[in-house]
């Protein structure tokens, strides 16, 4: 539905497109010509479905777009190939149909998730329709990511009493995430390693982006904190790379509200806002949407009295997308929701002198081959042993990790072995040497392969629940691939070292 992305939002940006929520569309329409110059973006207009607004969600790196938009009657979800050449029209998810829809998220295979008629769904990328199911006792549930994987987050509720984050795997019924002592959850985004964002209420009654990946079912959620002096936090995206971008919240006494776009990422939380000129704090709003494997956000800031679309990256900070455009386009960008790897942009805005959402699709003046990141493989700490323990102090461990094989890849045949890495982050040196022997450590008739990490190299610290292995494919592919499990470090605090007395 549309409210999935107007929800998260928050801000006086929702109010204008509000009437949305509860429309409908179909129909055709052609995208209008691209705007460009050299140095400039060059700017498609996604048109309409018969009804004056659409709004662009998602993009993949094969440049198929799905989002929402409105006609007299109903709504519908549409996909688009914004910039294959053909220049084909958008079209309805579900022509014909009265029921509410909404294209939430596609993967780069093509498959799509979203809402319809009140429940998430997953269709397209070679699978038929599947309705994807509520969680017990909700009425209610929608689809909002999709991994590589067809792993798809999203939440469950009923009748707007209570919210609870999903996760969907395999098509099946869904699994409740928890919460972080509160009564709701949302989960925004998953990546490629089965990592998922989101936000939940804490037990204080204040919403925190977290951070969570399902290992045995029963972890918790990581609470991924606020900027200072807020008291609220959004995750709405997280990329290849593990890292999340949102927002962080707060109100003064007078209830007026400052949101600020954040980022999460190795090195804590991150103020995208931070050097960008300040006129009062009253007035002071960003939200950041989307990331890709590069690291590159955007999202939407208030410039003066009216929204703009964003990006921002380490190197250029916080720009305004609408000076990035070539002079007198016609149009102001509002809101820029995703980003691919290839740097194409997508998001609404509104043409000179109307009032009407239109979706637009951004292409960077020189397009780039996609960024590949790892693919996801499964991993046991560890292996036939529940308590994936790592003492920090032992002189001379070990620790044993399983590569797990599956139908699509033989850990054995198709590792390289001196590539392997494991620890805090996944970068440390670490291998000590991998076992000649075949073992099936999962027993599902695949042979694994185990290899030992010094335990001394792995750069664990006290309070690290996750470990993280990184390595890649023999040549001549050399993929990269990921995979992480959990485990505890002991003993924390570290002991004391005793001194003898004179």
């Amino acid at each position: 539905m549309a409210e999935d992305k107007e929800d998260n939002v928050k801000t006086s940006i929702g109010k204008r497109a509000s009437v949305l929520v509860f429309l409908l569309f179909f129909g055709l329409a052609g995208s209008i010509p691209a705007y460009g110059q050299d140095g400039k973006y060059a700017l498609y207009e996604l048109g309409t479905l018969g009804g004056p607004n659409t709004y662009a969600y998602d993009i993949n790196d094969a440049g198929q777009i799905v989002g929402v938009g409105d006609t007299t009657l109903y709504r519908e979800g549409w996909v688009w190939q914004a910039f294959s050449g053909t220049k084909e029209g958008i079209s309805a998810l579900f022509p014909g149909e009265e029921a509410r829809s909404s294209a939430n998220a596609i993967n780069n295979d093509g498959t799509i998730v979203g809402n319809k008629g009140g429940k998430a769904f997953m269709f397209g990328g070679g699978s038929s329709f599947v309705e994807l199911g509520v969680l017990p006792g909700a009425g209610a549930s929608s689809g909002l990511s999709i991994n590589s994987g067809k792993k798809v987050v999203g939440y469950s509720w009923n009748e707007g009493v209570w919210e609870r984050g999903a996760l969907w795997e395999n098509a099946s019924s869904g699994n409740d995430i928890g919460t972080l002592g509160g009564i709701y959850t949302r989960a925004t985004s998953v990546n490629n390693l089965d990592q998922v964002a989101g936000y939940s209420q804490n037990e204080g009654g204040s919403n925190r982006a977290f951070r969570w990946k399902k290992v045995l079912g029963t972890e918790p959620l990581t609470d991924l904190g606020v900027l200072d002096g807020f008291t609220d936090s959004f995750g709405l995206r997280i990329n290849n790379k593990g890292t999340v971008v949102g927002y962080s919240q707060k109100y003064d006494i007078y209830w007026n509200e400052t949101n600020l776009a954040c980022l999460w990422g190795e090195n804590g939380i991150q103020e995208l806002q931070k050097n960008v000129l300040r006129v009062s704090e009253t007035v002071l709003q960003s939200q950041a949407f989307g990331i890709n494997d590069a690291g590159v956000v955007v999202g939407t800031h208030l410039v003066g009295t009216e929204y703009r679309a964003f990006i921002w990256d380490s190197d250029n900070k916080m720009r305004d997308l609408n000076s990035l455009l070539p002079e007198n386009s016609g149009f102001l960008l509002v809101v820029a929701y995703a980003i691919n790897n290839k740097g194409e942009i997508v998001g609404y805005g509104y043409k000179t002198g109307s009032t009407d959402a239109t979706a637009f699709v951004l292409v960077p003046p020189e397009t780039k081959d996609p960024i590949v990141g790892p693919f996801p493989v499964d991993i046991d700490i560890r292996p036939w042993n529940s308590q994936n323990k790592v003492n920090l102090w032992a002189r001379w461990g070990l620790i044993p990790v399983a590569i797990l094989s599956d139908a699509d890849f033989n850990a054995l045949k198709e590792v390289d072995r001196q590539s392997l890495t494991f620890g805090r982050t996944g970068d440390e040196d670490s291998l000590a040497f991998c076992m000649p022997w075949k073992w099936d450590v999962n027993r599902d008739r695949k042979k694994d392969l185990i290899c030992y990490f010094h335990e001394k190299a792995t750069g664990f610290k006290c309070g690290d629940t996750v470990g993280t292995l990184k390595g890649k494919t023999k040549a001549l592919k050399a993929e990269p691939f990921e995979a992480q499990d959990q485990v505890e470090i002991i003993p924390c605090p570290p002991p004391r070292k005793h001194h003898r007395g004179k």
